[in-house]
């Protein structure tokens, strides 16, 4: 005690030249264990207690004013008391303080409640730091085994500057929402012997970017990294549990989670909401939980074929654009895929029986899937508002539900119900254009058109402006497309123009009224007439028929300047009768012109610089709607055509006229040679 002494008072007499009033046992001096760098310039108070509950006493009116603390010796909740009192205090080292038992309480208010707290042993009670806003760096106890609820949690919208915690390794558990929202806190080294952390532990810890855990830990209790933003790579011990998933919600910036040892589940939620970009599951996992993946910007993940299950919205509103379910899965949940806007490909597992309700709702880039025998049964929105263009239900599916989400598939060109059982009822209804191809004697509801039954069509009716293709040919006893006309044509100038493209050979044109329309020239007596004209290296030219698959331009007319007998407006019906509808080439194709080519579509397509569509609905440039070809001007519908210059830059061509010359932005005179 006198060598300790001697050595106190030596530093106090070293010190007294700055005028700091000094005993024996309270010591300020310029540095001190605490672990700050930002400490080297900074006065710091010592106090060595020998008896539990005298802080306030040896610290005296320095309470008020002391920023940097090192405490050492007996320490109970009446000195806690104390230390919550020092407003200004931003640096505390109590590495060498004792916690004990104590009797006594500290009190918090902890939202309109007190709280009163005993001091228990080397623990860190619960609130103990709660609203002390101005500390930076802590050094805990060295013999500290626990580490309470809400020790450091900051309070509402107080604001908190806690940048680093010393946390010793004989801490064993870290309680409820320790750390929460120190949103200053970026590092922070867990003990070597940790075992369990509570709920939210480092919830909202804003700044923390890096986190070893040991191999020790064997529990965490649910959310404990939620939002912890600048988080960008974590690894999972062995045979740790979460008690349940979100841990890591709010991680956008999480892309790295490594997962060591064998695990037989990945619990609910486990990375919902996280950055996680690639993952690989690890082998031996059997079942992935509901929300697992759910908001995350995973693009690519690695099922291994151990997983049996996978839950509800496992992969919900994900990045993936291709998945593989493996083979040994044998449920697959509810909108496990759904709002996946960029899935394009998925492989099912051949195990599964039935496809649960939304699984694959609101993807939009899916464009065809392949259901494997092993399913039974089909159930509600499975399909709903997802970009499928072909479907086949192979013959091992005996249920359909009511509202599969066929009414909702705006794509869905084809359906190949091999199924065995009946077509459902009025309640299931497809895209107008959709063809739906039935192998067996299925039961057809009324409602259903465009049926086709072993290869045969009693009636197909196409209508404009939806998608069409035909996978595979059928003989139809009677095929119509509807389109609708109303545009104004010239008078003695260019005007009115549409184009048309047909899957099949019209040989019947008719109006609303069930009058006869044929092309110009055509030949056929007591017949209205309109233009017709297709694409040839001379430039248009007037035709008589409509061949299949094969692009035009067409007018009818409709000018006050002609006689109203001619004029024709409204409803036109095309129709075939007792003709085979061969499927639809993989690429249609081109019509070349003299210096342009003519293409057509039966699809929606997307405006671009190097199409020129006809400018259908509205004037350009001072040309009539219906009279030029322009480039990027929209998107483009099915059974329409537009063209593409031959080797002119579309830089530099704005628009090509019907009528004659091809305009440019230095107006050359390239005529077409075709007028009205």
């Amino acid at each position: 005690m006198k060598t300790k002494l001697k050595i106190y008072i030596t530093l106090a007499s070293i010190l007294c030249w700055v005028n700091f009033s000094c005993t024996e046992d309270v010591i300020v001096k310029e540095t001190s264990s605490l672990r700050s760098s930002s400490l080297l310039s900074a006065e710091v108070v010592t106090i060595k207690l020998e008896q539990a509950g005298t802080l306030a006493e040896k610290i005296g009116d320095k309470k008020s004013t002391v920023e940097s603390l090192v405490l050492s010796g007996p320490f109970n909740a009446v000195d806690v008391r104390c230390l919550r009192e020092m407003s200004y205090l931003k640096y505390l080292d109590m590495e060498d303080v004792d916690i004990v038992d104590s009797e006594e309480t500290y009190v918090v208010n902890y939202y309109s409640y007190d709280m009163a707290v005993k001091t228990e042993k080397n623990v860190i009670g619960d609130y103990m730091f709660w609203v002390m806003p101005s500390l930076v760096s802590v050094v805990l106890p060295k013999n500290t085994e626990k580490i309470g609820n809400c020790v450091f949690r900051r309070y509402e919208y107080n604001e908190t500057h806690l940048e680093t915690v010393v946390i010793p390794n004989t801490v064993k558990t870290i309680g409820n929402e320790a750390f929460r929202a120190c949103v200053n806190l970026k590092n922070i080294t867990l003990p070597k012997e940790l075992e369990s952390m509570g709920r939210w532990v480092f919830r909202d810890c804003r700044s923390l970017e890096q986190l070893f855990i040991p191999n020790t830990l064997r529990k965490i209790e649910e959310g404990c990294f939620i939002d912890c933003l600048k988080l960008k790579s974590i690894t999972i011990p062995a045979n740790m549990v979460m008690s349940t998933g979100g841990q890591f919600n709010g991680c956008s910036n999480l892309a790295n989670i490594n997962i060591d040892g064998q695990y037989n589940s990945i619990a609910n939620s486990f990375f919902q909401g996280c950055g996680l970009m690639s993952f690989i599951i690890p082998e031996g996992v059997k079942s992935i939980g509901d929300n697992a993946f759910q908001n995350t910007k995973i693009i690519s993940v690695s099922i291994p074929n151990t997983v049996v299950s996978i839950g509800n919205k496992a992969f919900d509103n994900t990045l993936l654009t291709s998945i593989v379910i493996p083979n040994s899965v044998t449920d697959l949940g509810s909108s496990a895929l759904s709002n996946c806007s960029v899935l394009s490909s998925v492989i099912l597992s051949s195990s599964l029986s039935t496809l649960k309700d939304n699984l694959f709702a609101n993807d939009g880039s899916l464009r065809g899937i392949i259901i494997p025998s092993s399913v039974t049964s089909i159930d509600y929105d499975v399909f709903l508002n997802t970009g499928l263009e072909t479907l086949v239900l192979p013959s091992s599916v005996r249920k359909v539900v009511r509202m599969a989400g066929w009414n909702k598939l705006p794509n869905l060109t084809s359906l190949f119900w091999d199924a065995s059982c009946d077509c459902g009822n009025d309640g299931i209804f497809f895209s107008d254009n959709c063809l739906v191809y039935i192998s067996n004697n299925a039961a057809i509801p009324p409602s259903w058109k465009n049926v086709i039954v072993k290869g045969t069509a009693e009636s197909i009716s196409l209508v404009e402006g939806v998608a069409y293709n035909c996978p595979k040919d059928f003989y139809a006893k009677k095929i119509t497309f509807k389109k609708n006309f109303s545009m104004k044509t010239g008078n003695g100038e260019a005007a009115g123009w549409e184009t048309i493209v047909l899957p099949f050979a019209a040989t019947t044109i008719k109006n609303s009224s069930g009058d006869i329309l044929a092309p110009f020239d055509s030949d056929v007596a007591g017949v209205k007439n309109f233009w017709l004209r297709e694409l040839t290296t001379g430039g248009f030219k007037d035709v008589k028929t409509i061949e299949a698959n094969k692009p035009y331009i067409i007018a009818m007319p409709n000018n006050s300047n002609y006689d109203s007998k001619y004029n024709i407006t409204g409803d036109i019906t095309f129709e075939a009768q007792n003709i085979t509808v061969k499927a639809t080439p993989n690429e249609l194709k081109s019509i070349s012109g003299p210096s342009f080519s003519m293409s057509p579509v039966y699809q929606n397509l997307p405006r671009a610089n190097q199409i020129y569509v006809i400018n259908e609905e509205q004037e350009f440039e001072g040309a009539k709607p219906g009279s030029v070809f322009v480039r990027n001007l929209r998107d483009l519908k099915p059974f329409e055509a537009y063209i593409t210059p031959n080797g002119v830059a579309p830089s530099s061509l704005r628009m090509i006229r019907i009528d004659g010359p091809v305009r440019t932005k230095s107006a050359s005179d390239n005529s077409l040679k075709n007028k009205m």
